[in-house]
Formats: structure tokens, sequence, C-alpha cells
């Protein structure tokens, strides 16, 4: 079959998906440039302990993070593209988000007594609204913009974060500021964005609320992707706040400079998956085995790239030392040791979101807590003995049991 050919062969989705894939791997690819020049200066910038004290407060952060969220990127694409009304989709879910803030800050506090008491009150707070607010109208623009196929417009609004993520750091560095001065700094720069969102949103769709009994709705519906999320998050990121309470604030920041490599290097993979999520819902309306069928179309993509991104990791794992100093000498060590990780998530993340197209939110809910259990019980374990390595073994054993989760155990529901 010659080229021209195979090129009018071409269903809707396949162009869909390489035109929005190509779209999103360019803005991904500047997203990832940016970010990752933001990271590797302001780890050289704070050192190993201030970033590892930032951290340890994101981490803490980004735990409650769903709940606060609510599912909202999930509900938005689901909305939409169920019920076509965009304004009304994007004003339940700020509505949400005004309600549940309050109690987010209460939580902010309690964290700030309980774990952070030798920090600055303010400084906890100041990262908590900062992920919060700058969070929430990100993931509410990508869903909208991923329901409507828009993906172009999704490139952009990555590129924008970016770009103002990269100009606060340069900021910092010109100030020649310190780790409050960052906070401060991170927080104007997500305000910043999400002022930009809303005014973005209000002049292209407007927005609408459906009343209390659909916020009644939605917060039902968005526990659910809160469980999952927070249990996800539970996973990647208490590790980082139990290294800083029973190991060392260091080894925190060793630990999560390695890890962030990590995530950075899942881009491409999520990417695709982004490109192409509504499409879950799609063929989830047809039932699981057609979302599950459509997840293994793609594994041959994904896993490909996993473990491409894995053998990368594991060869160059030593060039983190040129780029972040010498401060983060054991990093290449902790790096080399996680070089499985984007294996692992490119294989069940396509799944995972199979369940979620089918309405099995809940199932994939209960894979998560179950490997947060696994997570958080390895943790308690080996972090207080083996510092950051311990962290690294629970993160690769917690995240495998997910992959099994998702990929075999899910079966049962077809």
């Amino acid at each position: 079959m010659t080229v021209l050919k195979r090129l009018q062969s071409l269903t809707t989705l396949d162009a869909e998906m390489l035109s929005g894939t190509a779209w999103m791997t360019m803005s991904y690819g500047i997203k990832l440039s940016l970010q990752l020049v933001s990271f590797v200066l302001l780890a050289r910038t704070l050192g190993p302990e201030s970033f590892g004290i930032y951290m340890a407060i994101l981490s803490f952060a980004v735990l409650l993070e769903p709940f606060f969220d609510l599912g909202a990127y999930n509900l938005v694409v689901r909305d939409i593209t169920k019920h076509g009304n965009s304004a009304r989709a994007v004003g339940d879910s700020v509505a949400l988000s005004l309600l549940v803030l309050p109690v987010g800050v209460l939580v902010l506090y309690l964290g700030y007594v309980f774990l952070f008491p030798t920090q600055l009150l303010i400084s906890v707070v100041e990262v908590g609204l900062s992920q919060f607010i700058g969070g929430r109208a990100v993931s509410i623009a990508l869903g909208v913009n991923i329901a409507h196929g828009t993906i172009s417009r999704n490139a952009v609004l990555e590129i924008v974060n970016g770009a103002i993520r990269l100009l606060v750091v340069v900021l910092l560095i010109v100030s020649e500021g310190d780790l409050t001065t960052w906070i401060h700094l991170q927080l104007a720069g997500n305000c910043l964005m999400a002022v930009l969102v809303f005014v973005w949103l209000q002049l292209n769709f407007g927005l609408g609320v459906s009343g209390i009994a659909g916020i009644r709705e939605r917060f039902t519906d968005g526990v659910h992707f809160a469980i999952g999320n927070a249990a996800r998050n539970l996973n990647t990121e208490l590790d980082k706040v139990m290294i800083y309470e029973f190991s060392s604030v260091a080894g925190t920041g060793i630990y999560a400079a390695a890890a962030r490599f990590a995530v950075l290097s899942c881009v491409p993979v999520n990417a695709l998956l982004s490109t192409v999520y509504r499409h879950f819902f799609i063929e989830g309306e047809k039932g699981y085995a057609f979302s599950r069928r459509y997840a293994r179309s793609l594994i041959p993509m994904t896993a490909g790239y996993g473990a491409f991104a894995s053998l990368a990791l594991w060869v160059g794992a030593d060039l983190i030392i040129f780029l972040l100093g010498d401060g983060y000498v054991e990093s290449g060590e902790a790096l080399r040791l996680l070089a499985f990780f984007p294996f692992i998530q490119s294989v069940t993340l396509p799944y995972a979101d199979a369940l979620t197209g089918a309405g099995l939110q809940n199932i994939r809910s209960r894979g998560m807590i179950l490997t947060m259990i696994i997570n958080l019980t390895l943790n308690l374990a080996l972090i207080p003995v083996f510092g950051w390595h311990g962290a690294i073994f629970a993160t690769l054993i917690s995240q495998s049991t997910l992959m099994l989760f998702v990929v075999f155990y899910a079966r049962r529901y077809l």
C-alpha cells in the first residue's frame, strides 16, 4: 500500500489523534524544556536543604489538592462530551472549588501545626493556595479544550504556564532571594495564571451554575475522583513528607530531585493520553470492553516509549549531578533506581483511563487505594531505616501493584 493510500485510509479518530498528539507533543516538548530549566535553576539556587523543605511542603499540598479539585478535569471532559454545556460545566467546577476552599485552608493550618511547626505558617498556606488556585484553573481549561477537541489551545496554555514559572524562577535568582521569597513569587505567578485562564474561559464560554442540586451532584461524583486522585498522590508525594519527618531534609531534596526527573520523563505519554482522553468516554459509552480495547490499541506506543525512557534514565542518571551541582551527588543513584518508573506508568495509565471512560472510576479508585495502603505500609517500614532508598523501593513495588490491578484484575468487569 502506498503512503498516499495509507493516509487516505486513516479514520477521523486516527487523524485527530495524530494531529492532536503532534500539537500536544510540541507543547509538552516546550513545556518540558521550560520545566526542566526552571527545575534545574530552582534546585541549584535553593540547594538540597531548602529545596527539600519546599518539596516536603509542596508534596503535602499536592496530597490535599484532590479534595479541592474534586475531579475538575475529568468531570469537565465528561459533562461537555455528554451534554455540550461548557458554561455550566466550568461554572459548577468553579463554584464547588470556592465552597471547599475554606476547608482546604483549615487543613493547611493543621498540617503546619503537626508537620511543619519549624516553618513559617504563611509559607505553608501560600504553597497550598498556589497549588489549589493555579492547579484548579489550569485543569479546568485543559479539560474544556480536550472535550472540544481544540488541542492547539492546550498547547498554548501549557507553554504560557511554563513560561510564567520560568519567569518567577528568574526573578528569584535576580533578587537573590531565599526559600520564603520563592514561595511568595510562586503564589503570585500561579494567581496570574489563574486570572488569565478565567478571563479566557469567561470570554469564550461564559460561566453558568446549575444550582444547588447540580453542585451537590457534582460534589458526589467529584468525591470518587478525589479518592482515586488522593490515593494516586499519596503514592507519589507522601514519601517526600515522610523522608522530611523520619529521615533528613537533605534526603528529601535528593530524592525529590531524582523523582522530578522520573516524572518529567513521562510527559510524552501524558501528552498522548491527554489528546485522546475524551475518546475513552466515547468508547466507554458502549461498555468497558470497548474502552479497554481502545486502551490496548495505545499500548504499543506508550509502552514502547516507556521502555526507551527507562533505558535512557538508567544510562544517563549521572547527568543529574552535572545539571544540579555537587550537592545532589546521591540523586544520580536515586534516579537510576527510579528508572523503571516510566515503563510502569506507560502501561498503567491507558488501562486506568479505560476504567474512568467506562464509568468505573470507583474500580480505579479501589486499585489506587490498595496501592496507597501498600505504599504507606512500606514507607513506614523502610524510610526510618533506609531513608530515600526505602522510598524508592516502596514506590516501585506499589506502582507495579497498580499496573497489575488495572491490566489483569480489572478484566473481571468486562
